[in-house]
């Protein structure tokens, strides 16, 4: 037995009281028999009306004839109709209360699948725009940024420049909220702002914020710990920079526990801002590569 949905499945009947009914002839001109669009044996979704009466329900065709098995509503409160005598229309249908629970069962909630426009910024700089993108799973309602960014209108956008004012210099972060008017979901993206940790070597001594920002690399950074690989090489000394509010370090040169000279450097970086930097050096010219762990 398999529930089927015929389309254009129509007859009539001239069946009285609350038992099985009788499938009259033919289907009208245009229309199909039950027993052509749903089969003898399989169940479906029906509805009787005539003469003020109706009833939809869930029935097994059986050749000419539709057995009523569960009344899902009718003009008799909702249990089986006792049909008077005439003829009364018969045809399939999709009852109201079985496509609501089957749009129940293919809801999906609403979900943000990507948020962006947020990144990581040097102490001292300024964000005087953002761009934001974000991507969802489905149509929305409604959708919005917090701090200041606002409706997002139409809610078909999927992307949206800020000006702030005035500019952002510290950390922030922004959520994104969307509905679809019946769930909502959340995401957000963040500016942090952060010192650097400079590294590389040097053929003049590293004293200034010029000779740091002369190293060849660089990082943002919020502890001492670093890894390079083939450090050196060049015949110079080598140098790591980073501010004096990350504490000490500890030097590892190619396996080996190494102490390295340290001096303090009022450091200004390239945004403006101005910390104390620890500047350390190697205690030995670096002939060849090596790997340094910084720890």
């Amino acid at each position: 037995m398999t529930l089927i949905l015929g389309d254009r499945v129509r007859q009539t009947t001239t069946s009285t009281g609350t038992s099985a009914i009788d499938l009259d002839g033919a289907a009208p001109s245009g229309f199909q028999s039950f027993a052509d669009g749903v089969g003898s044996g399989n169940t479906t979704y029906y509805t009787i009306e005539g003469g003020g009466e109706w009833e939809v329900g869930l029935g097994t065709v059986d050749d000419e004839t539709l057995t009523r098995n569960t009344v899902l509503s009718s003009s008799n409160s909702d249990s089986h109709v006792d049909f008077a005598a005439g003829t009364k229309n018969v045809f399939c249908c999709a009852p109201a209360s079985t496509y609501m629970d089957l749009l129940d069962l293919l809801y999906v909630d609403t979900s943000i699948t990507t948020f962006t426009g947020g990144g990581t910024y040097e102490i001292g700089a300024s964000v005087s725009s953002i761009t934001f993108g974000w991507t969802v799973n489905k149509i929305l309602a409604s959708q919005s940024i917090n701090q200041g960014v606002g409706t997002i209108s139409p809610a078909t956008l999927r992307t949206k420049t800020y000006t702030p004012s005035p500019a952002i210099t510290g950390n922030i972060t922004f959520t994104l909220t969307v509905s679809d008017g019946t769930t909502s979901d959340t995401a957000t993206t963040a500016l942090a702002f952060q010192n650097k940790a400079y590294w590389g070597t040097s053929a003049v001594n590293v004293d200034d914020s010029a000779d740091i920002l002369a190293l060849a690399g660089s990082a943002f950074a919020t502890a001492v710990d670093k890894t390079v690989s083939g450090a050196g090489g060049d015949g110079n000394y080598w140098y790591y920079c980073y501010p004096a509010s990350f504490g000490d370090a500890t030097f590892y040169v190619g396996g080996f526990q190494t102490v390295f000279s340290r001096t303090t450097v009022s450091f200004t970086n390239a945004s403006g801002y101005t910390v104390d930097y620890y500047v350390y050096k190697s205690p030995n010219r670096l002939n060849q590569a090596v790997n340094i762990v910084v720890s």
